[in-house]
């Protein structure tokens, strides 16, 4: 989880936040840390800790003003959808679960705390880190084939964690 802290290190260096958005920033890495942790080991996100999460995102975008409430309630809302959109076709075309509701609860999270601008960023960081991790264990040979469990949290977890502190990406637009 030192990976948390080297993201961190030169968006701290280059960008002044407010006390709030410092204390924010520091909770929210906290969080995530302690969610990646848990589903390394269980293969679970729980409740406990994605639920609160999107809600501390709502809270400080209505006490800090970071956008309207309404479109961070709408973001919460896209990121669950998608994920168990992604979740239910998985299943109904597999015939088993590959991806958990508590996924889908933590990009609600990430769209509470970072908008709708947030989540493609999020979801393509998430992606790419898990698919050069999956082709690292390949390269070391570990066999990874369909039946293979991978916990995703972690990933979406850290694109979360750089979407946050570097903002979304952008095509030059």
């Amino acid at each position: 989880m030192a990976a948390y802290v080297v993201a961190a290190v030169p968006a701290a260096l280059w960008f002044q936040p407010p006390l709030t958005g410092t204390m924010a920033t520091l909770l929210l890495g906290s969080v995530l840390v302690v969610l990646s942790c848990i589903d390394i080991e269980t293969y679970l996100l729980p409740d406990a800790l994605t639920l609160p999460l999107a809600g501390l995102g709502l809270l400080f975008c209505t006490v800090l003003g970071w956008d309207e409430f309404v479109w961070r309630v709408a973001a919460a809302l896209t990121g669950y959808g998608t994920l168990y959109g992604v979740a239910a076709l998985y299943r109904r075309s597999r015939g088993h679960d590959g991806l958990g509701m508590g996924d889908a609860k933590l990009f609600a999270a990430a769209g509470a705390w970072l908008g709708l601008d947030g989540l493609p960023s999020v979801l393509l960081a998430a992606s790419l880190i898990a698919l050069a991790f999956a082709g690292l264990a390949l390269a070391r040979g570990v066999a990874i084939n369909g039946q293979t469990r991978i916990p995703f949290g972690p990933y979406l977890a850290f694109g979360f964690w750089l979407v946050w502190l570097y903002g979304p990406m952008t095509l030059g637009l």
